[in-house]
C-alpha cells in the first residue's frame, strides 16, 4: 500500500470500532475480535474520526500537535498492514453522521420506536437485563411472538431451549399473564452443569471458525460469573416471582441430546432456540420443529451471529420434505419465522 506521505484516500474498513480499555482508547474489528489495538494518546480521538468519511494521512496528521504527528503517522501505517484502513472510493457517498448515530444506538441497546410504542415493555426488560442476553429487539420479538400466538389461537405449549437465568421466559410468562392465559413452559437446558465442548463446525459466524477455537467448555470466557449456568431452583424462584403457575412449569435439565428423545410436549405454539451450537440446534430442530403447530412461531436467538446455530438451521431446513420458512432477522443477530401453514403435500394436493 503507498506511503502515509502521499495523497492516497484512505477510510476504516468495514466493522472497525472504538472502545475504551483501562483508560486507553482502543481500536477494534468485528471479524477479529480477539485483536484489540491500544493507543496511548486519547488526544488524537478527534481526528481519527476523519477516516469515516475518507481522508489522507498527511491531512490527520496536520490537524494535530506537530509533536505527535511521527507517532500518528507510525499508527496509520501499522492500520493499513492490518487493513483498519482501506483505499476509499473517491466516488462513493460520504456517510452522514446519521450511520454512526444509529450504530451508537444499537450498541447501547436503544430502540426508541419500542420505548414510543410500548413504554410497559420497556419497564419490564429492564427488569429483566441482568438475567437475559437477549436484546430489547429480541424480547420485543418474543412478547409480541406470544400475543399473536394468543390472538391467533395457535394451540401448544411455549418451548425454549438455553434458559441460563431464565430473563426471556420471565418475558414470556409476564406476556401470558398479562393476557389472561396459562400455557405450559417448557425449559430445557444444562443449568448448573458444565458446557460440553464447542464441535468443529462452532464459533461466531463472521469468524474463520477453524480459528477461533474454544478457550473453555463453552469457548472463551467459559469462566466467567457470566457464563456460568445457575440451578434450577434459581430460574423457578424467578418465575415464581412473576406470580405464573408452579404447575405450568416444566424444567428438564441436561443436554438436549440426551433428553429430547424421551422428554417432548404434544404441541408446540411458540420454540425458542438459543443454545448457540451445531449439535444442540439440529437436534432441537429435528425433535422438536415438526412438533411446532402450522403457523406457530420459531425463533432462533443466535442465527447469523453462531456459526454452529446458523448452520445448523441452515442445513436442516435444506434436507428434503423440510419446507424453509420465510426467516426474518431481528437485530444484529437472531432470526424470527412463521412455520408454513402448508406443507409440501398439501401444495401438490
Amino acid at each position: 500500500m503507498a506511503d502515509s506521505s502521499d495523497g492516497t484516500l484512505l477510510k476504516f474498513a468495514s466493522g472497525v470500532f472504538w472502545s475504551w480499555d483501562e483508560d486507553k482508547l482502543c481500536l477494534g474489528k468485528a471479524d477479529r475480535l480477539t485483536d484489540i489495538w491500544r493507543i496511548d494518546s486519547p488526544e488524537i480521538l478527534p481526528v481519527l474520526a476523519r477516516f469515516y468519511s475518507g481522508a489522507t494521512a498527511q491531512e490527520v496528521a496536520d490537524s494535530i500537535h506537530a509533536d505527535s504527528r511521527g507517532a500518528l503517522l507510525g499508527l496509520i501505517e501499522e492500520w493499513k498492514e492490518k487493513e483498519l484502513l482501506v483505499l476509499s472510493d473517491t466516488d462513493a457517498p460520504r456517510p452522514s453522521v446519521r450511520s454512526p448515530i444509529f450504530e451508537l444506538l444499537r450498541t447501547l441497546n436503544s430502540y426508541h420506536d419500542i420505548e414510543h410504542r410500548d413504554p410497559e415493555f420497556v419497564e419490564e426488560y429492564l427488569g429483566v437485563a441482568t438475567r437475559t442476553y437477549s436484546s430489547p429487539a429480541l424480547g420485543y420479538a418474543l412478547v409480541n411472538a406470544i400475543e399473536y400466538v394468543h390472538h391467533s389461537q395457535i394451540e401448544g405449549d411455549i418451548v425454549e431451549c438455553g434458559v441460563w437465568r431464565g430473563g426471556s421466559m420471565e418475558l414470556a410468562a409476564k406476556k401470558l399473564l398479562s393476557l389472561q392465559e396459562i400455557r405450559d413452559l417448557w425449559l430445557y437446558d444444562t443449568y448448573d452443569l458444565s458446557w460440553r465442548d464447542q464441535g468443529s463446525e462452532d464459533g461466531l459466524e463472521f469468524l474463520d471458525v477453524e480459528g477461533s477455537g474454544s478457550a473453555g467448555p463453552d469457548g472463551p470466557g467459559s469462566d466467567s460469573p457470566d457464563r456460568v449456568g445457575v440451578s434450577v431452583g434459581e430460574v423457578q424462584q424467578t418465575l415464581l416471582a412473576t406470580g405464573y403457575p408452579e404447575s405450568s412449569m416444566k424444567f428438564i435439565p441436561g443436554y438436549v441430546q440426551n433428553v429430547l428423545p424421551r422428554y417432548t410436549p404434544k404441541q408446540i405454539a411458540l420454540l425458542r432456540l438459543d443454545t448457540d451450537d451445531y449439535d444442540s440446534t439440529m437436534c432441537e430442530l429435528v425433535h422438536l420443529y415438526p412438533k411446532l403447530q402450522k403457523s406457530g412461531v420459531l425463533l432462533v436467538d443466535d442465527y447469523g451471529k453462531q456459526s454452529g446455530a446458523t448452520k445448523a438451521v441452515d442445513e436442516y431446513f435444506s434436507r428434503k420434505g423440510n419446507v424453509r420458512p420465510l426467516f426474518s432477522r431481528l437485530d444484529i443477530q437472531g432470526a424470527i419465522a412463521v412455520k408454513p401453514a402448508l406443507d409440501i403435500q398439501d401444495r401438490r394436493g
